[in-house]
């Protein structure tokens, strides 16, 4: 199958992505999604040639226009969510928030849109995947920055709670792959065990920054409860596992002086985001 993208989709994305990050070309995007929506070749062409452009990660204005692309399409063209949501697409993604850092607007886009595409689009369990292994990686990453102030405690509070909630998935993953396995059912129960899989190096580096003083110590447990059911069932015990549900850590207290959540795991991550892509009918587009 050829897969080079169609003249009239080259054109349209060349005209968006050579223009102004912060002044999208909102008519030619939404001339692009009627090309796609009329057209699944082409909706499949878009989608390798947004991949592209995302690999290349040629300028800062070029990925970001990308992603705006990207996300106009997904609203305007539901059918478009499904290329989206594939592995290649979302490792440009991955690879892209998880870059150099010479892109710190277009990273905090794509990590916004990821996370907001995990609850959008739930019949995609792709994106959720996808997002929460990337938030099980940030919160190992280690800080070098001590100067925090006390006002951007509330912030690390809120990221310690994403933390909970995404090892909360871990182990819905843990069980859910257990019953899969139970019933027979071997073609989803891989598509587990490979999330699984991909959890692992970073709960073990998560751990380290736990017993680094990184969290604190009901969370640290809780991740050392959930790894060692990881663990049993990646060695292959998939038995019903029994044992007591991992308490749910303290919440952040802004008097907390230990463990150092200033130089926390979280310390790292970018609160400040750029506005998403308007829908179609947006008065910006007026």
């Amino acid at each position: 199958m050829d897969d080079r993208p169609s003249d009239d989709v080259c054109a349209l994305l060349s005209m968006v992505c050579a223009g102004d990050a912060t002044n999208p070309d909102w008519g030619v995007i939404l001339e692009l999604c009627d090309v796609v929506g009329a057209n699944a070749t082409d909706a499949e062409a878009t989608s390798r040639a947004i991949q592209r452009l995302l690999s290349r990660r040629e300028s800062e204005d070029q990925v970001s226009l990308a992603l705006v692309t990207t996300e106009t399409i997904m609203k305007n063209c539901p059918s478009f969510v499904e290329l989206v949501a594939s592995r290649l697409f979302l490792q440009e993604i991955v690879a892209l928030v998880d870059g150099d850092g010479r892109y710190p607007d277009a990273s905090a886009r794509a990590l916004r849109m990821l996370q907001e595409w995990s609850t959008e689009y739930p019949s995609q369990p792709m994106f959720r995947d996808t997002f929460v292994q990337l938030q099980l990686q940030s919160a190992s990453a280690s800080s070098t920055d001590h100067d925090e102030t006390v006002s951007a405690k509330p912030s690390l509070a809120h990221e310690f709670d994403k933390l909970r909630q995404d090892l909360v998935v871990v182990e819905d993953k843990i069980k859910t792959y257990v019953n899969l396995v139970a019933l027979g059912n071997c073609e989803d129960a891989d598509d587990v065990l490979d999330f699984l899989q991909q959890c692992q190096p970073r709960m073990n580096t998560l751990i380290e920054a736990g017993l680094a003083g990184k969290l604190d110590e009901a969370t640290l447990e809780t991740c050392l409860t959930v790894n060692d059911r990881l663990i049993k069932v990646l060695e292959g015990n998939v038995s019903a596992d029994n044992d007591s549900e991992p308490k749910a850590p303290a919440l952040y207290s802004l008097n907390d002086t230990n463990p150092d959540y200033v130089s926390g795991p979280f310390s790292t991550i970018a609160l400040s985001e750029p506005p998403p892509a308007p829908h179609r009918y947006h008065p910006d587009m007026v």
